[in-house]
């Protein structure tokens, strides 16, 4: 018994399984999502906690933060612009010629 599993070889899959026939595998990289996924919650939770702290501070300012998120995300602001950079290249690339795209 492996952290609530019990595993054993399968040699058509070269893997382990476990009773349930999901592989480890499998197993390791659920695992390893949910902790990412948990991070960023922690992280965007924190950044928010952040931008809610320094709006605070300076409320008497009217100073308006930017919408925070976590490192690694980006805003759908800044997913906007880089696709439109992107199909701003597509678009050179094409017309001079190189079809590659």
């Amino acid at each position: 018994v492996a952290g609530g599993f019990v595993f054993k070889e399968d040699s058509k899959l070269n893997d382990m399984v476990d009773e349930d026939g999901i592989t480890l595998t499998q197993r390791k990289n659920n695992l390893c999502r949910r902790m990412r996924l948990e991070k960023r919650k922690r992280e965007v939770d924190l950044e928010e906690k952040n931008a809610s702290h320094t709006e605070s501070l300076h409320a008497d300012h009217a100073v308006s933060s930017p919408a925070t998120v976590a490192p690694g995300i980006r805003s759908p602001a800044a997913e906007a612009d880089a696709a439109e950079a992107l199909l701003g290249l597509m678009r050179e690339s094409s017309g001079s010629g190189n079809s590659s795209l």
